[in-house]
């Protein structure tokens, strides 16, 4: 694929320039985000020198210029065979780590929690209690935490504001559910626009209205069917009721996942297990 840019090359310089001439350009045009000419150039490198102690790193590099150039499917697919490439060399651990990161940076939680719960270091509990997190699954993850705090002896940040969500789980207050309520029996579909529900709210108070216009011309105009009519603005009105309850259920779960996800930006995760300081 490269043989006739590399034998160009050398023609021009020995090993050690050529190799130093691939990674320079390659370095170049990924500065000049042109991730295309710079992958080409690293898989270059990886070509004519596929044991350089440098290779892992240029694997490394390959894997963030497909992520940063919208190629998710390319940059995993790469970063799993350099995990098994390098299995019980002195780079497995963070070849591990990076692929637990990369899941979790793509919100896969489901499938890095799977991942990360199967590993035994230490910095893969705190992945897993960020994957819980992520999940709503404060209690665990706190357990997590105080486990993953025991065997490192370093403080983890967020560990003691997680704590105390785990003590003390957030609650609706009481005067903004019984208001949505409130709302919704005086005006059905009020509720669910108090409890940021926007268009479906609008909708009911329209449908409402509609079914409220339609039983007074019933009663005035056709009466033998104002029974039904009645009847069905009846349903639609208790229905609401329930409808604005689920609502303000809805929104509660948005705000404790917004308070989780505030926390999680406070301490990011990539700031707790800085995978340079491994070596």
């Amino acid at each position: 694929m490269f043989s006739g840019i590399i034998s160009a090359q050398t023609l021009h310089f020995n090993d050690e320039q050529l190799r130093e001439n691939i990674l320079q350009v390659a370095d170049n045009f990924a500065l000049e985000g042109d991730w295309k000419q710079a992958i080409m150039n690293d898989y270059a490198f990886l070509y004519q020198f596929p044991d350089d102690s440098e290779a892992v790193i240029v694997h490394w590099k390959i894997v963030d210029m497909y992520t940063n150039s919208g190629q998710p499917a390319l940059a995993e697919q790469n970063l799993r065979q350099i995990v098994e490439k390098y299995q019980n060399s002195r780079y497995d651990l963070e070849n591990r780590l990076r692929l637990a990161l990369f899941l979790y940076k793509q919100t896969r939680w489901e499938e890095c929690l799977k991942y990360a719960y199967y590993q035994s270091e230490p910095p893969f509990q705190i992945i897993v209690a960020y994957n819980l997190i992520r999940l709503g699954e404060i209690k665990m993850a706190d357990s997590i935490l105080v486990i993953a705090q025991e065997q490192t002896g370093i403080s983890i940040p967020i560990k003691g504001k997680i704590h105390e969500l785990a003590i003390e789980p957030l609650k609706l207050p009481w005067y903004k559910k019984w208001g949505g309520l409130c709302m919704s029996a005086i005006l059905p579909g009020s509720g669910r626009i108090y409890f940021g529900e926007y268009c479906d709210g609008a909708f009911n108070v329209a449908g409402f209205g509609a079914l409220l216009g339609g039983t007074i011309y019933v009663a005035y105009h056709q009466p033998q069917w104002f029974f039904y009519a009645s009847a069905a603005t009846l349903a639609y009105y208790f229905t609401n009721l329930y409808i604005t309850n689920q609502s303000g259920e809805r929104y509660f779960e948005r705000l404790k996942m917004q308070r989780y996800c505030n926390i999680i930006n406070e301490f990011p995760l990539d700031a707790l297990i800085p995978l340079e300081s491994l070596y």
